[in-house]
């Protein structure tokens, strides 16, 4: 409903560091690092939900799309229409609400 789906973006917006532009710029900074994380993502036990902005300059859509169904064949994808990539900024209340069914369908499983 409406009043779960706010408090989970209230969550989602918790976690978002206040120097959004500095935590943005220290992660851009991370790519080695991520490369090298490339070797564990097979160890990665839990569901993967991607929600992903069809109009994201920094992961184009497509190819981000694809590179996570080829690793992940079981993720659910959720494409927002028009989405940059801060989603979580932008959208806070729908990635919330996505989480939530993500994880209620998840303990009912």
């Amino acid at each position: 409903d409406a009043v779960a789906a706010r408090r989970a973006g209230d969550a989602v917006r918790a976690l978002v560091p206040k120097p959004w532009e500095r935590a943005n710029r220290e992660l851009l900074a991370l790519t080695e690092e991520n490369r090298a994380l490339q070797d564990d993502l097979d160890r990665i036990e839990a569901s993967i939900t991607l929600v992903h902005g069809t109009w994201d300059p920094v992961c184009p859509h497509d190819g981000t799309i694809d590179a996570i169904r080829t690793r992940f064949p079981d993720a659910v994808v959720h494409s927002v229409e028009r989405g940059g990539h801060n989603l979580h900024l932008s959208h806070a209340d729908l990635v919330g609400e996505i989480i939530r069914e993500r994880v209620d369908h998840d303990r009912n499983d």
